[in-house]
């Protein structure tokens, strides 16, 4: 199951991004518009994402995977709520973008329809967003 990071997970889901990305910080946590996680059935964090927005782009500052659940598609469906969300965010095409990758997770993102282009990758997602609120539609 996918979350937003509530009360409580902070922390596991931070020292699991922490201690998986070389480099990732506190403060790439605390500024991050989107802060996932995936929970086990017993309701332990077992994956963890973040992503940070600029003017033009997103950007995805971190994801990990506790090793027992990798290739279990745990990363897949974090990235793919992501998508969904950021799509009912916005009007415009929006990239989302990995400025920096592991030679290990380039299998991962090309897999989740990423492109490299310039040592990034991106993929572009589409929005759904209509500008309408739902008194405007009833």
């Amino acid at each position: 199951m996918i979350v937003d990071v509530t009360p409580g997970r902070e922390d596991l889901c931070f020292n699991l991004l922490n201690s998986w990305l070389p480099g990732y910080s506190i403060r790439l946590f605390n500024t991050a518009c989107y802060r996932l996680c995936a929970l086990s059935k017993d309701g332990r964090v077992i994956g963890a994402l973040t992503t940070e927005k600029t003017s033009k782009w997103y950007k995805l500052t971190g994801i990990a995977v506790v090793p027992e659940y990798r290739r279990l598609g745990v990363g897949s469906s974090l990235i793919d709520h992501l998508c969904e969300r950021i799509s009912l965010a916005i009007k415009e095409p929006t990239p989302l973008l990995i400025l920096h990758k592991l030679d290990f997770q380039k299998e991962f993102f090309e897999k989740n329809y990423f492109e490299e282009i310039n040592q990034t990758y991106n993929r572009l997602i589409e929005g759904t967003y209509s500008g309408r609120t739902s008194k405007d539609s009833a």
